[in-house]
């Protein structure tokens, strides 16, 4: 039954990496830092309690890895957007050996006024980690790099 109190956040699209690749830029912290992140705790094996760090808007969050599967599947509850926990899903599905499809699923968002723009705002974050991942896999550009000094011109 689909519970319509609640909608989730949906973004996907088509890397062109190897679905190994991509596992590991967003397992590995060290990688996972050169486009989103700041730092994190440790990497995302299943049951670990991380927090990651955004030191360009010095903030930090709390992240429970519920499941990891390698070259599939990355799962994690966190409070990125307040005190209720979203949980994300993140699922990487090749679709040939240089080619993959990453979808990312975080939910629940109700339909009160803050929720609804959090959960755009969400959908605004993982679209740009979508393209910061894919210019960090296909150039090597770590698009975090001078970013606290753009942070603080604006």
């Amino acid at each position: 039954m689909v519970n319509q109190e609640t909608f989730p956040v949906q973004v996907n699209a088509v890397i062109q990496a190897p679905a190994e690749d991509v596992f590991r830029s967003i397992y590995n912290p060290d990688i996972m830092s050169c486009y989103f992140i700041s730092r994190s705790t440790g990497s995302m094996d299943e049951g670990a309690d991380l927090v990651w760090y955004f030191d360009d808007f010095d903030v930090s969050c709390e992240v429970k890895v519920l499941c990891c599967t390698p070259n599939e599947r990355i799962s994690f509850q966190w409070n990125a957007i307040g005190k209720k926990p979203t949980t994300v899903d993140i699922h990487i599905k090749p679709q040939s050996p240089t080619e993959t499809k990453l979808e990312i699923t975080e939910s629940e968002f109700d339909y009160s006024a803050e929720r609804v723009k959090k959960a755009l705002g969400q959908t605004q974050g993982w679209t740009d980690f979508i393209c910061s991942l894919r210019a960090y896999l296909y150039t090597g550009v770590n698009l975090r790099t001078g970013r606290m000094n753009r942070q603080e011109t604006n």
